[in-house]
């Protein structure tokens, strides 16, 4: 996860990028890492596709999917996000998870596998920090 400023101090969020035209979720998955990271990735599936709205002008539509790295992987100590990529656990972070619907999800399929089919999710974010209203069907 990377650890970025917010708001109302630092949050965790997924690494990831617009995609560029002609190209694939995937491919903008694994560009970023590559990229940003020096990591190469093998994007394996689809797990969620978000909409998030915060309220204010945003609809965000964000495509969340699984990746595997190997497993003697290291980030470039130059790499772009060196300084904020980290491994996280969701169950045991201390800063906030953004897109807020995450955290939840997250938790739930890691303890179960990530097994379950892709997930449409509409959330409902206030500028509050109050927790968004959601609703995901499978």
């Amino acid at each position: 996860m990377l650890e970025m400023p917010g708001d109302r101090g630092n949050v965790l969020t997924l690494p990831g990028s617009a995609v560029q035209f002609g190209e694939t979720g995937v491919d903008t998955l694994a560009r970023h890492l590559r990229n940003q990271a020096g990591l190469e990735a093998r994007v394996t599936r689809l797990v969620y596709a978000a909409e998030v709205f915060d309220g204010r002008a945003l609809h965000e539509i964000g495509l969340y999917y699984l990746a595997e790295l190997a497993d003697d992987a290291e980030m470039a100590a130059d790499a772009p996000l060196a300084p904020v990529l980290q491994v996280v656990d969701p169950r045991t972070a201390v800063a906030p998870i953004e897109p807020r619907f995450l955290r939840a999800l997250l938790i739930e399929d890691l303890e179960t596998g990530f097994v379950r089919p892709v997930a449409h999710v509409v959330a409902w974010q206030s500028s509050d920090g109050m927790p968004p209203d959601v609703s995901v069907t499978w």
